[in-house]
């Protein structure tokens, strides 16, 4: 399949640069994180965008640690510490 098609389908403006004749991944990830955080409009909401697959077992704890991050930083801005 051809993959920059189709991320043009959901992303327009992506471009693949003169010369490339294949979508790049890495590329293509940090395009998709920058859309989802440009959406971002409130200061104090925190995206915090993870790059995964189904079978990466170890997304459940970089969740969790995320929460946890976000959690705590939410407390202590309440508390003044922050």
């Amino acid at each position: 399949p051809n993959n920059e098609a189709s991320l043009r389908q959901c992303f327009p403006r992506y471009e693949v640069p003169d010369g490339e004749r294949k979508c790049n991944v890495n590329r293509a990830i940090t395009y998709i994180k920058n859309e989802f955080v440009s959406l971002n409009h409130n200061r104090r909401k925190m995206v915090y965008p993870y790059v995964t697959t189904a079978t990466d077992s170890k997304n459940v704890q970089r969740v969790f640690a995320t929460v946890k991050d976000i959690v705590l930083k939410i407390n202590l801005r309440q508390t003044g510490l922050m």
